[in-house]
C-alpha cells in the first residue's frame, strides 16, 4: 500500500478489495440483531419494512 500527501491530506493508493461476505446469503434476523447493537425484533422489521437501511435484507425467521 502506498500513500502520498496532498494539501495536508494523505491519499492511499491500494489494490481493489474483494468483499469478505457472500452476497447471495441473506443475513438472518439474529445476525442483524447482533450487528445493530442488539436492536429489538420489532425495530429491525420496521427498518426493513420501511426501507430505512439501503440494501438491508432479512431472512424469514424470528428471534428466539
Amino acid at each position: 500500500m502506498v500513500a502520498h500527501k496532498e494539501d495536508g491530506l494523505y491519499y492511499v493508493e491500494s489494490p481493489k478489495f474483494i468483499a469478505a461476505t457472500d452476497e447471495s446469503k441473506v443475513p438472518t434476523l439474529m445476525e442483524w440483531h447482533r450487528r445493530l447493537d442488539h436492536l429489538n425484533e420489532r425495530s429491525l422489521l420496521e427498518l426493513t419494512r420501511h426501507e430505512k437501511v439501503f440494501g438491508m435484507k432479512v431472512g424469514k425467521e424470528k428471534l428466539p
